[in-house]
């Protein structure tokens, strides 16, 4: 956690900071210091300086004074700025003195379950802003948290591309984020799930260079990358994996659909040109006809080690991968097979006249290895 020199009004921070990280620690890691009471204050209270204290939200019982001390002294977070609130229940508290080397199964929890903190007056000397703001700047201020939020998950977790995040602002936080400096707001905390609302720490700073912090309650949802050309490719081009790569989409590209996955695109014949870092929607591609209706084409069916090849009639049209309709053996039943190259199909008709089918086809491969004619096996 970083500490600002300046948001502990002329107070050495790093000394102050190492004196109750170490009391902390030396009062607490004994062995034989146990069964502290962390009692959660009044439901609402004020920080008694820059920065929140365990002594500010809870009062801590224990038979041991150094042991009290130390405890109250930890700090937890930078106080909220004039009109911003921190929530802090047990299961934070827990985390932030896990984090500074106390195990939390030496501590029992009593009293409320949570506990606001609210900013007191303006200790750095700003007036509190425009109280009254409207739809527009209220919706500026969550868009400013939105993407200090984003950039902060983006960071954290890369892999999963970009975040988009819904914030929820009271009038006093709106206030504030107006009078901060649009650049210099920042985010931190979110866990999987991130569809949960959850607390995320917003430090901010003002345009006259005053800190300040609050916690907004966010919901993010992943946004998946999606794919794009990697070099210009022309009108009938067929797209193969090489031409693709994969990259963050913007906002306007996420109303147009664009493709997620790569099987969609790969193999099909580009409809227009596409520039360099294109996202590819479904409309760009098409599929390439590997079979048409009423072509003669060859489909087979495999039974055990055998696989047995007919000439029969399609009856529609379709591109690798995609299912057909072809005429059975006899010209009149038919069966559903599936492309696997220019005009051929496996028969992937799971009826009971698939059986059938099998069966005729061997009948007639094995006539026809001597005949010469129809269907054919090996």
């Amino acid at each position: 956690m970083v500490f600002h020199r300046h948001n502990l009004n002329g107070r050495s921070g790093v000394r102050h900071c190492v004196v109750l990280l170490t009391l902390g620690l030396l009062s607490l890691g004994t062995a034989d210091s146990f069964g502290a009471i962390i009692k959660l204050r009044e439901e609402r209270c004020s920080p008694s300086g820059n920065v929140v204290t365990l002594g500010d939200v809870a009062e801590v019982l224990d038979s041991d004074p150094n042991r009290v001390q130390g405890l109250q002294q930890i700090i937890l977070a930078p106080a909220p700025a004039p009109g911003g609130e921190l929530l802090f229940d047990h299961q934070q508290i827990r985390s932030r003195l896990q984090a500074v080397g106390i195990n939390p199964l030496d501590l029992e929890f009593a009293g409320r379950s949570q506990v606001w903190v609210t900013g007191g007056g303006d200790r750095t000397g700003n007036s509190r802003g425009p109280q009254n703001v409207t739809l527009t700047q209220q919706q500026k201020a969550q868009s400013l948290v939105e993407e200090a939020v984003s950039r902060s998950l983006s960071h954290r977790y890369p892999q999963a591309g970009r975040f988009q995040v819904m914030a929820r602002l009271n009038e006093q936080q709106a206030a504030a984020i107006l009078q901060a400096d649009s650049a210099r707001i920042a985010a931190t905390g979110g866990m999987p799930p991130f569809q949960q609302e959850q607390n995320y720490l917003v430090q901010f700073v003002s345009k006259e260079g005053k800190s300040g912090v609050m916690q907004v309650l966010c919901s993010a949802n992943i946004v998946p990358r999606v794919l794009a050309v990697m070099h210009p490719i022309s009108r009938g081009q067929i797209v193969r994996i090489e031409d693709l790569g994969w990259r963050n989409p913007t906002d306007q590209e996420l109303k147009r659909l664009p493709v997620t996955q790569p099987q969609q695109v790969i193999g099909r014949e580009a409809t227009r040109d596409l520039q360099t870092a294109d996202a590819i929607t479904a409309d760009n591609v098409r599929t390439v006809p590997l079979v048409s209706s009423g072509e003669t084409i060859t489909v087979f069916s495999r039974k055990g080690g055998v696989t047995v090849r007919i000439d029969v009639k399609s009856l529609g049209t379709a591109g690798l991968g995609e299912s057909v309709v072809v005429h059975g053996p006899d010209g009149r039943s038919k069966l559903t097979a599936r492309v696997t190259g220019y005009h051929e199909a496996e028969i992937t008709d799971e009826s009971p006249e698939r059986v059938q089918t099998i069966g005729a086809f061997s009948g007639i491969a094995t006539q026809n290895q001597f005949s010469g004619t129809g269907g054919y096996a090996r």
